[in-house]
């Protein structure tokens, strides 16, 4: 699994709850519509900018190893209409960056760990990230 780190700015910090409420529905958009999406994009924190009024988001998608066409073709366009829909003003691009956890993807890939190993795994992954 790829774990993508998606940064959304925003140009006012008042935006910020008519933006989650999109971006939260475009995430579900994104979940039912692609299989290789591994679990429904999830917020993840909100950071302040003080010195320009502003505030990014942070999204957490996972993603199977190779589908970084999700956050490219999919994703990140879906993100900026939702935010157009809404008059919410980006304060600059939306960017992303991830991270393969390469140990347990040649676990997966040689089928070396169990539907019970994947899940314990999934949900330590969960709880790290909850701890974040």
């Amino acid at each position: 699994m790829v774990t993508n780190y998606v940064s959304v700015p925003l140009r006012k910090v008042a935006d910020e709850q008519a933006a989650r409420d999109v971006l939260d529905r475009a995430a579900i958009e994104l979940d039912q519509l692609v299989e290789a999406v591994q679990d429904r994009p999830s917020f993840e924190s909100s950071i302040p900018l003080p010195a320009s009024g502003g505030v990014v988001l942070r999204y957490v998608v996972h993603v199977l190893p190779g589908a970084r066409w999700v956050m490219d073709e999919i994703f990140v366009p879906l993100l900026k209409r939702s935010l157009e829909s809404v008059g919410v003003e980006r304060g600059g691009e939306i960017t992303y960056f991830y991270m393969n956890d390469m140990a347990h993807f040649r676990q997966l890939f040689h089928r070396d760990l169990s539907p019970d190993a994947i899940e314990r795994w999934r949900k330590e992954e969960d709880e790290a990230l909850a701890a974040n």
